[in-house]
């Protein structure tokens, strides 16, 4: 994880092929190892539309701002 603002962390999935459910139970490894509740973010797939669902309890951000950011890959605008 890169140094961040206190309260925040930076996620780094390593390369390779996941589905949208391996991503999801690795965003949540990562947050509960930096003392967090792992049920603060969960990413799933709505298999109707074929896009990624992202949902945030209370207190919880995601920027997909960085250069190197899966947001893209699952839909995400990189404004947010």
């Amino acid at each position: 994880m890169r140094q961040m603002p206190e309260g925040l962390f930076h996620i780094s999935v390593p390369e390779g092929s996941y589905d949208i459910e391996e991503i999801n139970r690795y965003i949540k490894q990562r947050i509960k190892q930096n003392g967090q509740d792992e049920n603060g973010v969960t990413l799933s797939a709505n298999t109707n539309t074929l896009k990624a669902v992202l949902i945030l309890q209370d207190n919880y951000q995601v920027s997909f701002r960085s250069a190197d950011s899966i947001g893209s890959v699952l839909g995400f605008n990189p404004d947010f």
